[in-house]
């Protein structure tokens, strides 16, 4: 059911330009929260705030990436995937600006919020391409391929951003992101064609969105996904959030050190995706999911005995938090294809929902992290390590029920 052929887009898929495009738009917000988490410290002192107040950085980032991909997601199936992408770079180029020069923690909270709006289009229209371009585990290992690029934003934005505060000043990440959204648009100008031809007859918005939703939500598997991606969502955008603060504050390490020592939970999903990358076809979605599901586990488990142990050796903490990565890296790009395999039809509006939802956890995450942080590593070591062993338990509850209507779940996508 997945072959390529009977696609009239499968061609796009192959091209070197066209992948790397998809791969910057998929990065773009990840890049842009890591790049700043070394300077969020500095900006607290600057600022006149607090290190809990200034992680909302993250949190309101990700809450206007959440809340922005519904529209962007509708829009894209009304209107086509470069109009909307354009808008929503422009959004984020402006925020990125604004979050440069801000004089205030209320101005930079305020356009972070802005700059996720405008990040949202990217990140929702790249999954939206696949869909559009592939399915099944086609799509699946597209995604892996895309998730291997995105690698690169843990292993080398917060390096980026501590040599830049470094050398300049907490400013400098902020403005960074502004390029990095003008050198996004150039590529969509130069390699991205237009991969969706609106239906003529679509009716009303509102009735689109609300259809939409529907048909979403009756699909068993994409809900399945849905609630496994949010979960992770929230452990993930906690670790995110608290990641330098931990290290700075608890560990003691300078904002380059902290660089480094990120890049090797991103280092941890690369290899994952090498190995989820070459097994999928072999294995199938399902099969890909349950590894992730169970090695993200055994990573929680290690996680709650390090925060019941006190703060352990950073060797001990942040490996178990590499371990978390390297499970995500077989879950997230399988799960993702799982959700949007059925929706063909509705690509935008599935990967949007999709989006959205995993956006609001995230911020809620994020949120949640930072409100237990006390000095410890406990803001992480329990986010990360609860959402791990809930995916488990929410795998094994919910995998009968989500493939009821399928003789053969592990054959998805074959």
């Amino acid at each position: 059911m997945n072959a390529p052929t009977d696609n009239p887009n499968h061609g796009l898929a192959t091209r070197t330009r066209f992948i790397l495009t998809l791969g910057m738009l998929t990065s773009m917000s990840a890049f842009t929260v890591d790049l700043s988490l070394p300077a969020l410290p500095a900006a607290a002192d600057a600022l006149g705030t607090s290190m809990s107040s200034i992680q909302s950085v993250v949190g309101l980032y990700i809450a206007g990436f959440g809340l922005g991909q519904l529209p962007a997601g509708f829009m894209a199936d009304r209107v086509g995937r470069r109009p909307v992408l354009f808008v929503g770079l422009a959004v984020f180029i402006v925020g990125g600006i604004v979050s440069g020069l801000a004089t205030s923690s209320g101005a930079l909270l305020a356009s972070r919020f802005v700059q996720g709006l405008g990040g949202a289009s990217a990140a929702v229209l790249a999954r939206t391409i696949v869909r559009d371009v592939s399915q099944g585990t086609h799509a699946a290992r597209l995604m892996s391929l895309l998730i291997m690029l995105v690698t690169a934003a843990p292993m080398l934005a917060p390096t980026l951003g501590g040599l830049l505060v470094d050398l300049s000043n907490w400013r400098s990440p902020f403005l960074a992101s502004a390029l990095l959204g003008l050198a996004a648009t150039a590529m969509v100008l130069a390699f991205l064609p237009d991969t969706h031809r609106p239906a003529p007859d679509l009716p009303p918005l509102a009735q689109q969105a609300g259809r939409s939703i529907r048909n979403f939500f009756a699909e068993r598997e994409s809900v399945f996904g849905l609630i496994l991606l949010s979960v992770f969502s929230a452990g993930f955008m906690a670790m995110i959030a608290g990641a330098s603060t931990v290290v700075d504050e608890v560990y003691g390490y300078s904002p380059t050190a902290f660089g480094l020592i990120f890049a090797l939970a991103g280092a941890s999903f690369l290899v994952g995706s090498l190995f989820s990358r070459a097994w999928v076809h072999r294995l199938g979605l399902d099969h890909m999911i349950r590894i992730g599901v169970l090695v993200m586990g055994a990573a929680g488990i290690f996680l709650l005995v390090c925060n019941a142990l006190g703060t352990v050796a950073i060797g001990w903490f942040w490996g178990s938090v590499c371990l978390q990565m390297f499970g995500a890296a077989f879950f997230m790009p399988n799960a993702t294809a799982l959700a949007l395999e059925r929706l063909p039809h509705m690509a935008g509006a599935g990967a949007s929902i999709l989006g959205t939802l995993q956006g609001v956890t995230g911020w809620a995450g994020a949120l949640l992290g930072a409100m237990l942080y006390n000095g410890t590593i406990s803001s992480i070591s329990i986010m990360l390590g609860v959402a791990g062993l809930a995916n488990v338990a929410l795998y094994f509850a919910l995998r009968k029920w989500a493939s009821a209507d399928q003789a053969d779940a592990t054959v998805v996508g074959r």
